[in-house]
């Protein structure tokens, strides 16, 4: 009688072990699993989510500095000689201060694959320790993630800081060079593209790296 009662109780004590061995197994990809099995999980989606969220947020953040600098900005630096012709001169003052906005904006939009290459080393790094999954699964995470994500940052800096760039006035006695801008959306989009190859390859690169050390 005791030998029934005690297989039975062992049994019973190991059916939590293996429920909870299940669940762990659910959770955890196997290093063998597709590229459909790894983005078909909940915990991928949600995590691309959260990546491609922080880009947006990157881009949209940088986008709104440049429009708040053209609504409020006035150019921290003045050449002496126009320094003194700034100040009593309304017309010169606006063309500096067109000219110093124009020129952020076009940082903010040319220096957009830095960004996003920096992002995306966050971001890799970021999912490759924290991601409850396989190897392959963190990496492949942070690749699509970053790559989303990227095109969100890019699309976002351009068509934010480009409205604000407007004609500066010629007659501070220098050349304009600035005339004005208007977004070109499918070069911006290929160039979104291209920028997104580049910064996947330093997201997913980063979290193998992670995972590898």
């Amino acid at each position: 009688m005791s030998d029934g009662s005690d297989e039975r109780q062992a049994t019973n004590d190991q059916q939590p072990v293996a429920r909870e061995v299940d669940a762990v197994s659910e959770r955890r990809p196997s290093p063998q699993e597709s590229l459909p099995e790894i983005v078909s999980r909940q915990a991928v989606k949600d995590q691309v989510k959260r990546l491609t969220a922080a880009f947006a947020v990157v881009g949209a953040g940088i986008g709104l500095a440049v429009v708040l600098l053209g609504v409020l900005g006035k150019p921290p630096l003045l050449p002496e000689g126009f320094a003194t012709r700034a100040a009593d001169d309304a017309v010169i003052a606006e063309a500096f201060r067109t000219s110093f906005v124009n020129l952020v904006a076009a940082l903010a939009v040319y220096t957009s694959p830095i960004v996003a290459a920096v992002t995306a080393l966050g971001c890799g790094l970021y999912t490759g320790l924290t991601l409850d999954g396989s190897d392959k699964a963190a990496w492949v995470t942070a690749g699509i993630g970053t790559f989303t994500g990227t095109i969100a940052l890019v699309v976002l800096t351009v068509v934010l800081a480009s409205s604000q760039m407007e004609v500066a006035d010629g007659t501070i006695g220098m050349q304009n060079t600035w005339f004005g801008t208007t977004v070109q959306f499918t070069p911006l989009v290929v160039d979104a593209i291209a920028v997104a190859v580049a910064a996947t390859f330093v997201g997913a690169a980063t979290a193998f790296l992670v995972r590898s050390g």
